[in-house]
Parts: structure tokens; C-alpha cells; sequence
């Protein structure tokens, strides 16, 4: 967690976590469409779904790779997971749903529990929920 979250602040406020949350939400849609609605279902389609897993993976995590080798590594696994539900449920909003999910979650344990990172309710008081 020690690059996390990328905006690199020391203390959080409940209003910016939201904030940081939506940008998650608007951004995350738009790459699932962009993974798993196009990339993923357009190589279906031409060359069938272990080929269009591969390549899906393959460039999913080679993207991840600037943020080190553990998380391209966990971006296989991930991406494998939500290839798979795209593919059997037919819908990408499973895979909007998790990947939102990871990314707020990895932010609010990041906060929770970094040393030099703290929620704050105002300037002179501390929190951690």
C-alpha cells in the first residue's frame, strides 16, 4: 500500500475520499468498456474465447507493469476473474462492480492503516475509523 492512494495527501477528508471514489467510478467504467465491452467481446468473437482471454490478460497486465511486477502479477488473476464473468454472465457490470470495489477498498485501507497517512474530520482532530 505505500503508493496508495495516488493522490498523495496526508490527511483525508470524508468529502475528498468521495470525490476520490466518483473519479474511481468515471474512470473504472470507462476502462472495463474499453478491457472487457470491447477488446474482450471483439476477440471473442474472431478468434474465440481462450485466445481472446489471452490477449485480453496479456496487454491487461503488461499496462500494470508500471506499478511493479506484484500488481501486473495480481492484474492476471484479476483480469482472468473478470474475463471469465464477462464471458459466462454476458454483461461487463460484474466486472465494473469489482474493479470499483478494489480500487476504493485499496484507498480506504491505505488511509486506515499507513503510518503518514490519517482521516481527518477537521484541521485539529484525527481520526481513524
Amino acid at each position: 500500500l505505500k503508493d496508495k492512494p495516488q493522490i498523495h495527501l496526508e490527511r483525508w477528508t470524508v468529502n475528498l475520499f468521495l470525490i476520490n471514489s466518483l473519479g474511481w467510478i468515471l474512470y473504472l467504467t470507462g476502462y472495463e468498456f474499453l478491457f472487457r465491452g470491447v477488446l474482450l467481446i471483439t476477440c471473442y468473437n474472431h478468434l474465440g474465447f481462450w485466445n481472446a482471454v489471452a490477449i485480453n490478460l496479456a496487454i491487461y497486465s503488461a499496462i500494470h507493469m508500471v506499478n511493479g511486477s506484484g500488481e501486473a502479477i495480481g492484474a492476471l488473476f484479476f483480469g482472468l476473474v473478470v474475463c471469465l464473468l464477462t464471458l459466462y454472465t454476458g454483461t461487463i457490470l460484474i466486472s465494473v462492480i469489482l474493479h470499483i470495489v478494489l480500487a476504493v477498498s485499496t484507498d480506504f485501507f491505505a488511509i486506515r492503516f499507513r503510518q503518514d497517512i490519517k482521516f481527518v474530520i477537521n484541521p485539529g482532530k484525527i481520526v481513524k475509523p
